[in-house]
Protein backbone atom coordinates (compact mmCIF):
# COMPACT_ATOMS: atom_id res chain seq x y z
CA UNK A 1 0.00 0.00 0.00
CA UNK A 2 2.91 2.31 1.14
CA UNK A 3 4.71 2.16 -2.61
CA UNK A 4 1.11 3.08 -4.08
CA UNK A 5 0.92 5.96 -2.01
CA UNK A 6 4.79 6.92 -3.45
CA UNK A 7 3.54 6.36 -6.49
CA UNK A 8 1.14 8.66 -6.41
CA UNK A 9 3.00 11.25 -4.55
CA UNK A 10 5.81 11.37 -7.33
CA UNK A 11 3.06 12.00 -9.68
CA UNK A 12 1.24 14.64 -7.86
CA UNK A 13 5.04 16.33 -8.09
CA UNK A 14 5.43 15.29 -11.59
CA UNK A 15 2.12 17.65 -12.39
CA UNK A 16 3.04 20.28 -9.98
CA UNK A 17 4.23 23.38 -11.58
CA UNK A 18 7.91 22.75 -9.83
CA UNK A 19 10.20 22.87 -12.27
CA UNK A 20 12.28 20.67 -14.62
CA UNK A 21 15.52 20.73 -12.94
CA UNK A 22 14.04 19.72 -9.47
CA UNK A 23 11.70 16.85 -11.16
CA UNK A 24 14.67 15.27 -12.83
CA UNK A 25 15.40 14.45 -9.28
CA UNK A 26 13.06 12.47 -8.46
CA UNK A 27 12.79 10.76 -11.98
CA UNK A 28 15.35 7.83 -11.10
CA UNK A 29 13.81 6.99 -8.11
CA UNK A 30 10.39 6.76 -9.66
CA UNK A 31 11.36 4.47 -12.66
CA UNK A 32 12.85 2.28 -10.31
CA UNK A 33 9.42 1.84 -8.52
CA UNK A 34 7.80 1.82 -11.17
CA UNK A 35 10.09 -1.27 -12.45
CA UNK A 36 9.84 -3.25 -9.49
CA UNK A 37 8.23 -6.69 -9.76
CA UNK A 38 6.22 -6.15 -6.71
CA UNK A 39 5.55 -3.23 -6.43
CA UNK A 40 1.50 -2.56 -6.12
CA UNK A 41 0.80 -0.20 -8.28
CA UNK A 42 -1.98 -0.22 -10.80
CA UNK A 43 -1.47 -0.88 -14.50
CA UNK A 44 -2.58 2.17 -15.67
CA UNK A 45 -0.64 4.20 -12.45
CA UNK A 46 2.34 2.10 -13.55
CA UNK A 47 2.33 3.52 -16.98
CA UNK A 48 1.93 6.81 -16.25
CA UNK A 49 4.88 7.02 -13.90
CA UNK A 50 6.72 5.44 -16.14
CA UNK A 51 5.59 8.23 -18.62
CA UNK A 52 7.42 10.82 -16.71
CA UNK A 53 10.40 9.26 -15.30
CA UNK A 54 11.60 8.12 -18.67
CA UNK A 55 13.43 11.49 -20.26
CA UNK A 56 16.28 9.80 -22.76
CA UNK A 57 17.20 13.05 -23.68
CA UNK A 58 19.20 13.57 -20.81
CA UNK A 59 20.92 10.18 -20.32
CA UNK A 60 25.10 10.32 -20.89
CA UNK A 61 24.73 8.21 -23.76
CA UNK A 62 22.76 10.77 -25.63
CA UNK A 63 25.58 13.24 -25.36
CA UNK A 64 28.22 13.59 -28.10
CA UNK A 65 31.70 12.62 -26.72
CA UNK A 66 35.42 12.51 -27.72
CA UNK A 67 37.53 9.81 -26.45
CA UNK A 68 41.09 10.18 -25.86
CA UNK A 69 43.15 6.50 -24.93
CA UNK A 70 45.85 7.87 -22.77
CA UNK A 71 47.68 6.27 -19.88
CA UNK A 72 47.51 7.66 -16.73
CA UNK A 73 50.60 7.90 -14.66
CA UNK A 74 50.49 5.46 -11.73
CA UNK A 75 49.79 6.48 -8.21
CA UNK A 76 49.78 5.24 -4.72
CA UNK A 77 47.00 7.27 -3.32
CA UNK A 78 43.67 8.50 -3.85
CA UNK A 79 42.43 11.53 -5.90
CA UNK A 80 42.61 13.38 -9.37
CA UNK A 81 44.24 10.79 -11.77
CA UNK A 82 47.72 12.75 -13.49
CA UNK A 83 49.17 12.57 -17.14
CA UNK A 84 52.05 12.94 -18.91
CA UNK A 85 52.14 15.88 -21.10
CA UNK A 86 54.73 16.64 -23.83
CA UNK A 87 54.59 20.51 -24.62
CA UNK A 88 57.27 22.71 -26.90
CA UNK A 89 59.11 23.11 -23.37
CA UNK A 90 59.51 18.93 -22.53
CA UNK A 91 57.21 16.56 -20.63
CA UNK A 92 54.72 18.44 -18.08
CA UNK A 93 52.57 16.30 -15.78
CA UNK A 94 49.24 17.58 -15.32
CA UNK A 95 45.29 16.64 -14.53
CA UNK A 96 42.33 15.18 -17.17
CA UNK A 97 41.08 19.00 -17.72
CA UNK A 98 44.29 20.55 -18.78
CA UNK A 99 45.19 17.46 -20.65
CA UNK A 100 42.17 17.65 -22.71
CA UNK A 101 42.73 21.46 -23.82
CA UNK A 102 45.63 21.03 -24.94
CA UNK A 103 44.16 17.58 -27.17
CA UNK A 104 41.22 20.12 -28.53
CA UNK A 105 43.60 23.13 -29.35
CA UNK A 106 46.21 20.85 -31.01
CA UNK A 107 44.19 19.15 -32.99
CA UNK A 108 42.47 22.54 -34.23
CA UNK A 109 39.06 22.32 -32.90
CA UNK A 110 39.85 25.14 -30.94
CA UNK A 111 42.08 28.02 -30.16
CA UNK A 112 41.85 28.80 -27.25
CA UNK A 113 40.28 26.80 -23.79
CA UNK A 114 39.99 27.23 -19.95
CA UNK A 115 39.05 24.78 -16.74
CA UNK A 116 36.27 27.80 -15.51
CA UNK A 117 33.38 25.07 -15.00
CA UNK A 118 30.70 27.23 -13.53
CA UNK A 119 33.41 30.20 -13.27
CA UNK A 120 32.04 31.65 -16.68
CA UNK A 121 28.39 31.63 -16.33
CA UNK A 122 28.65 33.55 -13.29
CA UNK A 123 31.07 36.33 -14.57
CA UNK A 124 28.88 36.71 -17.42
CA UNK A 125 25.81 37.06 -15.38
CA UNK A 126 27.06 39.18 -13.10
CA UNK A 127 28.69 41.34 -15.74
CA UNK A 128 25.24 41.49 -17.43
CA UNK A 129 23.20 41.70 -14.43
CA UNK A 130 25.16 43.87 -11.78
CA UNK A 131 22.94 46.76 -11.52
CA UNK A 132 20.12 44.12 -10.86
CA UNK A 133 22.21 42.37 -8.62
CA UNK A 134 22.78 45.62 -6.39
CA UNK A 135 19.97 47.47 -6.50
CA UNK A 136 17.64 47.75 -3.36
CA UNK A 137 14.84 46.37 -4.32
CA UNK A 138 11.06 47.86 -3.00
CA UNK A 139 8.60 45.98 -0.74
CA UNK A 140 11.39 43.59 -0.24
CA UNK A 141 13.19 44.18 2.77
CA UNK A 142 16.06 42.35 4.36
CA UNK A 143 18.31 41.38 1.52
CA UNK A 144 21.10 44.18 2.09
CA UNK A 145 22.08 44.29 6.25
CA UNK A 146 25.45 45.02 5.78
CA UNK A 147 27.90 46.91 3.42
CA UNK A 148 30.55 44.29 3.47
CA UNK A 149 28.24 41.54 1.96
CA UNK A 150 29.19 40.38 -1.40
CA UNK A 151 25.82 39.21 -2.94
CA UNK A 152 21.95 40.27 -1.80
CA UNK A 153 20.73 37.69 1.00
CA UNK A 154 18.45 35.73 -1.46
CA UNK A 155 20.94 35.56 -3.98
CA UNK A 156 21.19 32.25 -3.58
CA UNK A 157 17.54 31.05 -3.58
CA UNK A 158 14.38 30.60 -5.60
CA UNK A 159 13.55 33.95 -4.48
CA UNK A 160 16.51 35.81 -6.02
CA UNK A 161 14.55 35.04 -9.39
CA UNK A 162 11.20 36.03 -8.20
CA UNK A 163 11.70 38.75 -6.26
CA UNK A 164 13.41 40.42 -10.13
CA UNK A 165 11.05 38.43 -12.31
CA UNK A 166 10.35 41.69 -14.36
CA UNK A 167 13.53 43.26 -13.95
CA UNK A 168 15.41 39.85 -15.26
CA UNK A 169 13.15 38.82 -18.29
CA UNK A 170 13.15 42.07 -19.68
CA UNK A 171 17.49 42.14 -19.12
CA UNK A 172 16.79 39.08 -21.26
CA UNK A 173 15.11 40.48 -23.78
CA UNK A 174 17.27 42.91 -23.94
CA UNK A 175 20.49 41.17 -23.95
CA UNK A 176 19.12 38.50 -26.84
CA UNK A 177 18.90 41.65 -29.11
CA UNK A 178 22.22 42.93 -29.19
CA UNK A 179 24.97 42.48 -31.08
CA UNK A 180 28.05 40.66 -30.05
CA UNK A 181 30.06 44.51 -29.94
CA UNK A 182 27.10 45.49 -27.63
CA UNK A 183 27.31 42.70 -25.71
CA UNK A 184 31.37 43.36 -25.28
CA UNK A 185 30.53 47.00 -24.66
CA UNK A 186 28.18 46.62 -21.73
CA UNK A 187 30.45 43.76 -20.23
CA UNK A 188 33.45 46.13 -20.27
CA UNK A 189 31.33 48.94 -18.80
CA UNK A 190 30.67 47.08 -15.59
CA UNK A 191 34.05 45.29 -15.82
CA UNK A 192 35.65 48.96 -15.62
CA UNK A 193 33.02 50.97 -13.58
CA UNK A 194 32.65 48.56 -10.63
CA UNK A 195 34.54 48.75 -7.31
CA UNK A 196 38.20 48.42 -7.24
CA UNK A 197 38.35 46.17 -4.06
CA UNK A 198 35.19 44.25 -4.85
CA UNK A 199 35.60 40.79 -4.49
CA UNK A 200 32.41 38.94 -6.82
CA UNK A 201 33.40 36.39 -8.77
CA UNK A 202 34.38 38.86 -11.68
CA UNK A 203 37.37 39.61 -9.35
CA UNK A 204 38.72 35.99 -10.33
CA UNK A 205 38.38 36.43 -13.95
CA UNK A 206 40.27 37.62 -16.99
CA UNK A 207 38.91 40.14 -19.29
CA UNK A 208 40.67 39.50 -22.21
CA UNK A 209 39.72 35.61 -21.79
CA UNK A 210 36.18 36.39 -20.57
CA UNK A 211 35.90 38.70 -23.59
CA UNK A 212 36.63 35.86 -26.18
CA UNK A 213 34.92 33.37 -24.27
CA UNK A 214 31.84 35.92 -24.48
CA UNK A 215 32.32 36.90 -28.41
CA UNK A 216 32.26 33.05 -29.44
CA UNK A 217 29.23 32.74 -27.42
CA UNK A 218 27.29 35.54 -28.80
CA UNK A 219 24.58 37.57 -27.08
CA UNK A 220 21.74 34.73 -27.40
CA UNK A 221 24.04 32.16 -25.90
CA UNK A 222 24.73 34.77 -22.93
CA UNK A 223 21.23 35.43 -22.80
CA UNK A 224 20.87 31.91 -22.25
CA UNK A 225 23.33 31.12 -19.37
CA UNK A 226 21.90 34.00 -17.46
CA UNK A 227 18.48 32.89 -18.40
CA UNK A 228 19.27 29.37 -16.16
CA UNK A 229 21.91 31.01 -13.44
CA UNK A 230 19.08 33.86 -12.78
CA UNK A 231 17.30 30.48 -11.40
CA UNK A 232 20.46 29.23 -9.73
CA UNK A 233 22.84 30.87 -9.29
CA UNK A 234 25.82 28.65 -7.68
CA UNK A 235 25.99 26.81 -11.45
CA UNK A 236 26.69 23.71 -9.79
CA UNK A 237 26.97 21.26 -12.73
CA UNK A 238 28.38 23.37 -15.09
CA UNK A 239 31.26 21.76 -17.60
CA UNK A 240 34.57 21.58 -16.47
CA UNK A 241 35.97 23.21 -19.87
CA UNK A 242 34.97 26.22 -22.13
CA UNK A 243 36.93 25.90 -25.51
CA UNK A 244 36.52 28.86 -28.15
CA UNK A 245 38.04 29.59 -31.48
CA UNK A 246 38.92 33.26 -32.73
CA UNK A 247 39.12 32.69 -36.17
CA UNK A 248 35.63 30.86 -36.53
CA UNK A 249 33.42 32.22 -33.58
CA UNK A 250 32.89 28.87 -32.01
CA UNK A 251 32.93 27.63 -28.74
CA UNK A 252 32.26 24.26 -26.67
CA UNK A 253 31.48 23.12 -22.80
CA UNK A 254 32.99 20.27 -22.08
CA UNK A 255 32.50 17.92 -19.40
CA UNK A 256 35.73 15.80 -18.36
CA UNK A 257 35.54 12.19 -17.50
CA UNK A 258 38.30 9.37 -16.61
CA UNK A 259 37.87 5.60 -17.21
CA UNK A 260 36.02 5.41 -13.70
CA UNK A 261 33.91 9.13 -13.43
CA UNK A 262 29.81 9.46 -13.81
CA UNK A 263 28.43 12.20 -14.41
CA UNK A 264 26.13 13.46 -12.25
CA UNK A 265 22.63 14.61 -12.47
CA UNK A 266 23.89 18.59 -12.14
CA UNK A 267 26.09 18.05 -15.02
CA UNK A 268 23.39 15.80 -17.36
CA UNK A 269 20.74 18.39 -16.68
CA UNK A 270 23.42 21.53 -17.46
CA UNK A 271 24.55 19.58 -20.65
CA UNK A 272 20.99 18.96 -21.96
CA UNK A 273 19.93 22.46 -21.30
CA UNK A 274 23.26 24.30 -23.28
CA UNK A 275 21.99 21.29 -26.22
CA UNK A 276 18.31 22.55 -26.47
CA UNK A 277 19.30 26.19 -26.69
CA UNK A 278 21.62 25.54 -29.49
CA UNK A 279 25.08 25.59 -27.68
CA UNK A 280 27.52 22.79 -28.38
CA UNK A 281 27.92 20.50 -25.19
CA UNK A 282 30.28 17.46 -24.88
CA UNK A 283 31.56 14.93 -23.07
CA UNK A 284 35.42 14.11 -23.43
CA UNK A 285 36.44 10.73 -21.76
CA UNK A 286 40.11 10.21 -20.92
CA UNK A 287 41.86 7.48 -20.00
CA UNK A 288 42.99 3.72 -21.20
CA UNK A 289 39.04 1.87 -21.25
CA UNK A 290 36.80 5.28 -22.00
CA UNK A 291 34.36 3.28 -23.89
CA UNK A 292 33.33 -0.17 -21.22
CA UNK A 293 30.66 2.01 -19.21
CA UNK A 294 27.91 1.32 -21.16
CA UNK A 295 26.21 5.00 -20.24
CA UNK A 296 28.70 6.29 -22.29
CA UNK A 297 28.35 7.45 -26.24
CA UNK A 298 30.39 4.75 -28.51
CA UNK A 299 33.73 6.16 -29.41
CA UNK A 300 33.79 6.31 -33.45
CA UNK A 301 37.10 6.92 -34.99
CA UNK A 302 38.14 7.97 -31.07
CA UNK A 303 41.71 10.28 -30.67
CA UNK A 304 44.87 7.97 -29.21
CA UNK A 305 46.88 9.89 -27.06
CA UNK A 306 50.36 9.32 -26.17
CA UNK A 307 51.32 7.88 -22.83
Amino acid sequence: MYLFQAALLFLEGFRSNMNEINKDVLRPRALVLAKRLTNGISAPTKTQLLEFANKEDILEKNIEAKHIYKQPMESSTKGKKLFRMHTSTGISVCEAEECCIQHYIEQGFYTHGQHWEGKIVTAIFFLLFWDIIYSKLRGVSGIFLSYYQMFPLDMFTESFYSNRKTLIEARLKEIESFSVEQLLAEMKFVWDSRPEHEHSPISRMCWESVRGASAALGARGAAALCARAARAAACSGFPDLTLWDVRAGEIAFVEVKTDSDKPSLKQLQWMHYLKSCGLRAEFCYIGVRTDRQRARAPAPGAARGGD
